[in-house]
């Protein structure tokens, strides 16, 4: 009786779901009222967000997350904590949620919920906050007050990735008559997976685009309301994405680059993508990079400096300095150099290419060039995390 029960609900909250995909995911501002993080679903949280928030806080913020969206929990502690919240409208079946769940978060919400795992899980408090154990008390949470906003004009919101399906109709020329699009893919005798794929718009094809682990989807995102990239894509072999951007122009389907990472990690805002994209310079990590488009409509990555590490996907595994080592004040090595004694630490900060910014558990901070290096020498050095 209650796998029955479990299965209808599981159906109904399908049902639900694919009712709600069809509308907005955002929430509007006139329910913000009762949330830790009311700007959760707008924007990349950051440190200063969440510094001040106690674990039990953080738990909630991330679930509140889901909760915007109607999901259902397990956890009695957080139905009855969310059961306050006049906004809160229970619909979706905590299963049926979290099968479905990257097709109904934004983007921002996707890495926000990340983020706020790993800060909560940070190494000091690995197991984090702990669900329903006797004598919670949901009233110690605090709730910012909120900013009256009396004009009533909600926040501008940044283009989305629309997943299209494997074929579609829609303008992706913005001269207001849809084409027909679709993706076609091939495979080889030695596996099912496509090892080449390409699309079609009104019948006329792209080139032909090598791939390992295909998404047999199209997306669709537009920088201005008017003319659509149609984007494809690829996986990798390790979660490695790259995603091939198509314009359709004259008649002719055109590729307009490549982008390292994949439409549920990249927003659009004022015509700029902003995404990760993962070094293994020194370790594995993700740093925030964006791409612009130049004049024709094909896109560049946005030259810095350096870039900034992206916390929302950082492992949680402590990187640590096996034996004394050279920092310098600077990305470059007549700047003044710093010790650093063996202990654990954060990195912060790359070029990319060359340079680590490292933040130590006692607080020094200095760039360590990892260039100069092979990965066997810096294993010995150092302990870090290494994805495959």
């Amino acid at each position: 009786m209650k796998k029955h029960i479990n299965t209808v609900a599981a159906i109904f909250g399908a049902i639900v779901l694919a009712v709600l995909c069809l509308g907005s995911t955002n929430v509007s501002a006139a329910i913000n009222d009762g949330m830790i993080i009311p700007y959760s679903s707008n924007g990349f949280l950051t440190e200063a967000d969440v510094s001040g928030l106690t674990l039990q806080e953080l738990c909630y913020a991330r679930n509140e997350i889901f909760a915007k969206h109607g999901r259902t929990f397990r956890s009695g502690e957080l139905t009855e904590y969310f059961s306050t919240k006049s906004w809160y409208k229970p619909m979706i079946d905590a299963a049926a949620f979290d099968e479905k769940a990257k097709s109904i978060l934004n983007s921002y919400e996707d890495q926000n919920a990340r983020f706020l795992l790993n800060y909560e899980k940070s190494p000091a408090h690995p197991d984090g906050y702990k669900l329903d154990r006797v004598g919670y008390d949901i009233a110690k949470v605090r709730i910012p007050a909120v900013v009256d906003d009396s004009t009533g004009t909600p926040p501008e919101q940044p283009t989305e990735f629309a997943n299209k399906g494997s074929s579609c109709n829609g303008d992706v020329d913005g001269n207001g008559t849809d084409e027909s699009i679709s993706l076609q893919w091939s495979s080889s005798v030695n596996g099912p997976e496509p090892d080449n794929y390409w699309i079609t718009v009104n019948g006329v094809s792209s080139e032909t685009i090598h791939c390992e682990y295909l998404d047999k989807s199209i997306y669709f995102v537009s920088l201005d309301g008017l003319a659509t990239y149609i984007v494809v894509c690829d996986e990798g072999p390790s979660d490695d994405p790259i995603s091939t951007f198509f314009m359709y122009k004259n008649g002719q389907v055109i590729t307009a680059g490549q982008i390292d990472s994949a439409p549920r990690i990249m927003t659009v805002d004022s015509g700029v993508i902003h995404t990760i994209r993962v070094c293994k310079i020194f370790g594995t990590f993700s740093y925030n990079i964006s791409w612009k488009t130049d004049d024709y409509g094909y896109w560049y990555p946005v030259e810095e400096e350096y870039y900034t590490r992206n916390t929302a996907y950082a492992s949680s595994s402590q990187n640590e300095a096996l034996v004394p080592v050279e920092l310098y004040t600077e990305m470059d090595t007549n700047s003044t150099t710093i010790y650093l004694a063996p202990q654990g630490f954060t990195i912060i900060a790359t070029d990319g290419y060359r340079w680590v910014k490292l933040r130590a558990n006692d607080g020094q901070e200095g760039w360590f060039n990892a260039g100069d290096y092979e990965s066997q020498e810096l294993n010995g050095m150092f302990r870090l995390f290494w994805a495959d």
